[in-house]
């Protein structure tokens, strides 16, 4: 803003308001003078009186007799000026006092400009100031009245707006750098940091890429009332759809485009929030940084991330103990109180020591942000996975530690839209402290007699007149009801009888919407439990839409519910967003001797069904007694106490028939592929019954996918009764061969498993072994056993599931407590039996988490042979190891940018060089090289423009002067009077003819070096802001001076390769192709990256990557040239024609033909693990819009933007198929880029 002191100003400047000070428009409030302070205020105006008079014609208050005298006024903005007129001959001082700081000020002599100003300041704070105009004594003494018209005052707000550039904060406010050490940056983000050359305050900026697959994030706290943010600006990079969460409250930044690259602008302010302090979390995909500026007296503090302790929510969160009445908790847990270490004095808590079943933290928040605040534990009984599904969208956290760290920070979501969330937490073991809400609250969830108009969220909603709900009875229905959810209820009267319901879902939760009005009560019955009664008379405000009934906590699984009364109603029901309502079971209850049109029946007595003892009593097979002629095939299966009955079938559909009486009590349970699926009760379907009756369907379960299925069948009480007359299955289903259990016979692995045998050279054997040489009795012919000892074998897998084969028999020849130990967890089985028996099923373990598991078979202690060993299966897609196996797996090293600038090896003549005396300059004499001659004038010089920014050039020549006077080497340009030259001369103790060069430059600023041996030795130092660089020889031609041969010109980015995304303390060595060890280097304490030195700028060589325990993590042998990026990445590799993509300077696909091009690609896993998850897509670089695009397919026939593959085993691989498609309108012909872009767990 120009200043204007001194000038005669008219009219107010643009963005200026001018208030006039005669009476009748002044503003009512604005002005008053001094002259009389007792009569101020007359009517809503500040007046004049006393000796103070105005002049009508012009505008102007004048002040008689002015020395001494004073005028007030008060305005909001950040700039002022005073404007007046003196009709004296004399020029006098003024005092202007501005919130109780005085300013000086001069009034010249009389002029006849009314509206000159004669004060003003530019830079004040925003807000209201107080104004005192004092007019003090004339400048040169002489005494005498004074004149003086009192014209206007003008004010504005000079104040930055957003989208104005802003280098230095304003008065009032204080400026912190993007570099500050309490600004949390969360995503791949980049900081740019050149002072010299302007980029952002202080010279730096942080930048977030446009990785569309995860968000930027920047956290930090403050205190004060104001807040902006100052970043780079250009047209439409950056900010497309950027939010700004101040305690909880959410803000769009808006757009703010440049016509060019503009940095420190104001992109967003926020001056009116309350005083203290408030948390802030900026996010988008493609965003940056420059500065904050907060208010003057203002800090920026740190915020909490996860794994530190908070012992209190940050500002704009909300702290919820544990022990809420709003949290729910579902499974084994404990709470402990009074115990001042945890956050409120308690925790909830629950590990395996209480129960094998998982555990389930429900509740609803509003916000847009959740922390779960827990204990770090260095213990074993707390898992390293814990779920947390927010919105349908689940992902995991531990809270395993190698230190105990309470009230810690273990969990956080932040971004989440505004709004309502529901959260499920699912664990084996879990501790929960304390839950933080930012810009929100967990909310009270509905209790029976709340009105539900819609479903809660993690809800959904089934109207009452869907066809899977069925009704019995003289049942009414209403429509178009406005107050009954989707306007329609059914309900029956007691003129009607009694009404049922019936329906069945899939899900853990239920609950039941009705209406009020006169109707009593219900009961209702889920998968045969004891009936509860359901009032339609709840507390309520309201008769319309209420919560009547609710279950929570049921296992997840298949459920049928039965709801029966004389005067009730039904409007909806809601079930858990992740369930689903199924078509009512149809056949059960029903007697079925033989199986109906499309299903199948198999007899209890098939071979495929197996019956297991859990209680000492034995299953039987019996006949029907007085009924045989009821039951298929006149037997059926019987057995008191616990035991299961298991199966396995292909198809979509099964019913369960057993024999059922009056008299059998004892619920039954069923369960397929591991969930449970329902129950029933035997007694329940015999009441019309006088003795026992089988082919009765007691179960049904329809809709299932068409695949396997495993079914057990089972009873948990000693005194239940279960049966089982005939199982019936679709037709196109299969009854499938059962499967091997412990102590079968098992010769050959079973479909889905493979075999090895004791011999091979992974098993570890310790102890008194013995081999029983060539047995055919044993499998492969061989055996391993102990005798009269002890021992231990040891190995390391990869898979799922296990079995061990080996050798039973009677007690006195065989062990009872063998002890088997999968990753620190033991177990015991037994070799003991009846008689002999090989190549027996001993051991079993299905339920292992897919990786890498170490087991340790130790002998028993009781027999003569306490140990046999013959042979392992494990899933067909595991893999033996050894038993010190590196369980890390290997990673590839990829490359992320290249370094190099330009490369020639004079295979020809580029024309990019400039040659000074063509004539000196041949590539016939020898190839590969090119060769200066010297000139007798003149320097000879080859020379090629120098590229931007910092970088490093290397040349390999041979050249051996031989005279004095002879010289030649590097040159750098900028005219012929600036030039700096780095040159080889003769030297009599040398013999080398191979010389190579390095120049260094860092903004102008050169460092050169020459090769003596492996690397390259510091020589000199100058400094020039050259225009070109390249090679001279220098004029002279006497006899014995030699030519000048160039082999190679090499230039980079710099002379250093960088290495990323490592972890401290990682060692990285450097060697040649020869495997002979050139440097050693280890990253730094809390840096992620390591940039080592290379021999040359071109180098052909092999980096290893080992961790703190020595063990190699990742290799890689290729060409490395300076500048390069290199960063640890997937363990995955992608492969066409059996190379892979990364190694290659790009990939060729090949030529386009017809418009498209198919190529087959394949994931490749090497590693000792499956890889789960896989996502993969193509993205084009440097995309052309409208020129190309690329699908990709798992078949080669369907193609998509994305596809996924849910696993690759270890040691396998995926083909997939990658389609490029070009514009038919399209007629360029450069080449196109692809990336591949691949995620996976």
């Amino acid at each position: 803003m120009a200043r204007q002191l001194g000038k005669n100003l008219l009219q107010p400047e643009p963005g200026w308001t001018r208030e006039y000070c005669f009476l009748e428009n002044a503003k009512p409030g604005m002005f008053f003078s001094n002259v009389d302070l007792d009569n101020k205020i007359t009517g809503d105006k500040w007046r004049a009186v006393g000796d103070t008079n105005r002049l009508e014609q012009n505008s102007a208050w004048y002040v008689g007799d002015t020395l001494g005298r004073s005028f007030y006024f008060k305005f909001t903005g950040t700039a002022v000026r005073i404007l007046l007129k003196n009709f004296t001959t004399h020029a006098y001082n003024i005092t202007v006092t501005i919130d109780n700081i005085s300013y000086g000020g001069s009034v010249p002599a009389y002029s006849s400009e009314y509206s000159l100003v004669v004060f003003e300041k530019l830079d004040l704070i925003k807000g209201e100031h107080n104004v005192k105009v004092t007019t003090n004594g004339y400048a040169s003494g002489a005494p005498g009245t004074a004149y003086t018209f009192i014209t206007a005052v003008d004010y504005a707000d000079l104040s930055a707006n957003v989208g104005d550039v802003l280098t230095q904060p304003e008065p009032g406010w204080s400026r912190f750098d993007d570099r500050n050490s309490a600004i949390r940056y969360e995503g791949n983000w980049q900081t740019y940091n050149n002072q010299s050359s302007g980029d952002g305050y202080l010279g730096s900026y942080h930048i977030k890429n446009n990785d569309k697959d995860k968000l930027g994030h920047v956290f930090f706290n403050f205190t004060g009332t104001k807040l902006r943010i100052l970043a780079y600006r250009t047209d439409g990079l950056y900010f497309d759809n950027t939010k700004i969460v101040i305690d909880g409250v959410t803000y769009d930044i808006p757009r703010v485009d440049k016509p060019s690259s503009v940095k420190t602008v104001v992109v967003f302010e926020k001056t009116d929030l309350s005083p203290g302090t408030h948390s802030v979390d900026m996010y988008d995909y493609y965003l940056n940084l420059d500065a904050i500026d907060v208010g003057s007296s203002d800090l920026i503090l740190a915020t909490a991330k996860v794994g530190d302790q908070l012992l209190q929510p940050e500002p704009g969160w909300k702290r919820f103990d544990d022990t809420d009445s709003n949290i729910r908790y579902t499974g084994s847990w404990k709470t402990i109180t009074n115990d001042t270490a945890y956050y409120g004095n308690s925790i909830t808590f629950k590990h395996d020591g209480f129960s094998a079943d998982p555990t389930k933290c429900e509740f609803s928040f509003t916000g847009t942000g959740i922390r779960i605040i827990s204990q770090l534990s260095n213990g074993t009984s707390y898992s390293s996975s814990i779920k947390i599904t927010i919105d349908g969208s689940t992902e995991t956290y531990t809270i395993k530690s190698t230190k105990i760290v309470m009230q810690s920070l273990v969990y956080e979501k932040l971004s989440l839209s505004p709004g309502t969330h529901k959260v499920v937490i699912e664990a084996q073991e879990n501790i929960m402290d304390a839950i933080d809400i930012q810009g929100g609250s967990i909310l009270t969830p509905s209790k029976v007699g709340d009105v539900l108009l819609q479903p809660e969220v993690g809800w959904t909603r089934i109207d009452d007149s869907d066809p899977r709900i069925r009704y019995e009875g003289n049942w009414k229905f209403f429509e178009n009801v406005k107050d009954n959810y989707n306007g329609t209820r059914h309900y029956i009267s007691k003129v009607d009888g009694i009404g049922v319901i019936r329906f069945s879902f899939y899900g853990s939760a239920l609950r039941i919407i009705g209406y009020k009005g006169s109707y009593e009560q219900a009961t209702i019955t889920i998968d045969d439990s004891a009936k509860e009664i359901i009032s339609f008379q709840p507390h309520a405000t309201s008769d319309h839409t209420l919560l009547m009934y609710e279950k929570l906590g049921l296992k997840k699984g298949y459920h049928t519910v039965k709801i029966s009364g004389d005067f009730y109603n039904l409007d909806a029901i809601d079930i858990p967003i992740d369930g689903s309502m199924l078509k009512l079971n149809e056949k059960r209850g029903q007697y079925l001797l033989t199986p109906e049109t499309g299903w199948q029946r198999f007899d209890d007595s098939h071979e495929g069904i197996k019956y297991i003892d859990e209680s000492g009593g034995n299953w039987g097979e019996r006949d029907g007694g007085r009924s045989p002629e009821e039951l298929y095939n006149g037997k059926n299966h019987i057995k008191k106490g616990k035991g299961k009955i298991k199966f396995s079938f292909t198809g979509s559909r099964i019913r369960i028939l057993p024999t059922v009486y009056k008299d059998w009590f004892g619920s039954v349970y069923v369960e397929i592929d591991g969930i449970n699926v329902g129950n029933y009760k035997i007694s329940s379907y015999a009441e019309k019954f006088p003795y026992a009756r089988g082919c009765m369907t007691t179960f049904e379960q329809l809709y299932l996918d068409y695949k396997k299925h495993d079914v057990v069948i089972y009873t948990t009480d000693d005194d239940a009764l279960s049966t089982l007359d005939a199982i019936d299955i679709d037709s196109q289903g299969e009854l499938l061969r059962p499967t091997a259990g412990v102590g079968d016979v098992l010769k050959e692995p079973e479909p889905g498993w493979k075999r090895f045998d004791d011999t091979d050279k992974f098993f570890k054997y310790l102890g008194d072994w013995w081999s029983s040489g060539t047995t055919p009795e044993w499998y492969n012919n061989t055996f391993n056993f102990i005798q009269g000892g002890s021992g231990e074998v040891q190995f390391n897998f990869s898979g799922t599931k296990l079995r061990i084969i080996g050798c039973i028999h009677e007690p006195k020849h065989r062990s009872s407590d063998i002890k088997i130990i999968i990753d620190g967890k033991e177990e015991i089985y037994s070799e003991q039996g009846t008689q002999m028996q090989y190549q027996t099923l001993v051991y079993e373990k299905t339920d292992l988490v897919d990786g890498v598991h170490t087991v340790v078979i130790k002998s028993g202690t009781t027999s003569l042979y306490p140990l046999t060993f013959d042979a392992i299966d494990i899933n067909d897609t595991g893999v033996l190891l050894p038993y010190d196996y590196n369980k890390k797996p290997k990673v590839s090293l990829y490359e992320k940018e290249s370094g190099k600038i330009f490369v020639d090896d004079f295979d020809y003549v580029n024309p990019k060089w400039l040659m000074s005396l063509s004539s000196a300059f041949n590539n016939a004499i020898k190839k590969g090289f090119l060769r200066m001659n010297h000139s007798a004038d003149k320097d000879v010089m080859l020379l090629i423009d120098k590229p931007q920014g910092n970088f490093a050039i290397q040349i390999i020549a041979d050249y051996a002067p031989t005279k004095d006077g002879d010289e030649g080497g590097l040159l750098l340009y900028q005219n012929e009077k600036n030039k700096v030259e780095f040159l080889e001369s003769y030297a009599a103790n040398s013999s080398q003819s191979n010389k190579e060069w390095l120049a260094i430059c860092k903004e102008d600023r050169w460092d050169f070096y020459t090769k003596t041996d492996t690397f390259f030795d510091y020589v000199n130092k100058d400094s020039l802001s050259a225009e070109r660089i390249g090679v001279v020889l220098k004029r002279g031609t006497a006899e014995g001076f030699v030519p000048l041969d160039i082999n190679k010109i090499i230039m980079t980015k710099s002379n250093m390769l960088r290495l990323r995304q490592l972890y401290e303390n990682y060692k990285i060595v450097l060697k040649d192709t020869a495997d002979n060890t050139l440097s050693t280097n280890i990253v730094a304490t809390a840096h992620t990256g390591i940039d080592i030195l290379l021999p040359s700028l071109e180098f052909e060589g092999i980096v290893e990557i080992y961790d703190e325990e020595n063990e190699l993590l990742a290799k890689k042998q290729t060409i490395f040239y300076g500048g390069d990026m290199y960063c640890m990445g997937s363990s995955l590799q992608i492969k066409m024609n059996n190379d892979e993509l990364n190694t290659t300077d790009p990939t060729n696909l090949g030529y386009i033909v017809n418009n498209e091009r198919i190529v087959k690609m394949t994931i490749v896993n090497d590693n000792i693990g499956a890889a789960t998850n896989i996502k993969l897509s193509i993205q084009q670089y440097m995309e052309k819009i409208g020129y190309t695009w690329a699908l990709i397919s798992l078949d080669g026939t369907n193609y998509l933007n994305e596809i996924q593959v849910d696993s690759v085993a270890a040691q396998s691989t995926r083909d997939f198929w990658v389609k490029v498609v070009k514009d038919t309108n399209s007629l360029a012909f450069e080449p196109i880029y692809f990336n591949v872009h691949l995620k996976h767990n």
